[in-house]
């Protein structure tokens, strides 16, 4: 007759291969995962992908050239083009990394460390007719409260820091007519621009 602690014994022990099997298999599935993200036909799929959705949610275009997911928590868009809702160029960025803390999409909260953008170009102008600047439509979307969505509180997003490397920023006021005869502060344009701020 087998005794009982010997039984249980032999049951551990087949419980414990079982859970080293599964677990084992679980990293090889997430090493793969990760690997054909790295694949850079899969890049470019979820490039497309990712600017369709994103120009669909802004109701603007967004084009991507790729996407780098580093352990999926950093992700860096390269080639990344905005533009605002008249169709002038709002950004283009060489690259835009993003590192996520936090991401909840059911409570609608997203916390980042540190974002930066590198070589990029950014051009914000106030159109005639039209209260605030032409990157508002970004922020409406992430404090909209629409009803058709199942949870219609706004975004809370936090972000530690941004660092600008060689940034080209421009400020343009259509509204503006008058020919100054000095500086022109409804039409700026600064090259060059590399800052580190911080919340």
């Amino acid at each position: 007759m087998v005794s009982t602690k010997k039984t249980g014994s032999k049951i551990i022990k087949k419980a414990g291969r079982i859970l080293a099997w599964l677990l084992g298999i679980l990293f090889l599935f997430y090493i793969d995962f990760y690997v054909a993200l790295r694949n850079p036909k899969v890049q470019t799929y979820l490039s497309q992908k990712l600017g369709d959705y994103l120009s669909s949610e802004l109701k603007t275009k967004i084009t991507i050239k790729g996407v780098d997911i580093e352990f999926f928590k950093k992700v860096v868009l390269e080639g990344i083009y905005v533009e605002d809702q008249h169709g002038d160029t709002l950004l283009y960025a060489q690259k835009l990394k993003v590192d996520i803390t936090r991401y909840n999409k059911e409570n609608r909260y997203l916390s980042i460390s540190s974002i930066d953008l590198d070589n990029a170009k950014v051009k914000i102008k106030k159109y005639k007719g039209e209260h605030g600047l032409s990157y508002n439509y970004i922020l409406d979307y992430f404090s909209s409260s629409d009803s058709t969505k199942s949870n219609n509180a706004p975004w809370k997003i936090n972000i530690g820091g941004i660092n600008l490397n060689n940034i080209t920023f421009a400020y343009v006021d259509t509204r503006d007519t008058i020919d100054y005869p000095g500086m022109d502060y409804e039409n700026i344009r600064v090259t060059g621009v590399n800052a580190n701020f911080s919340a």
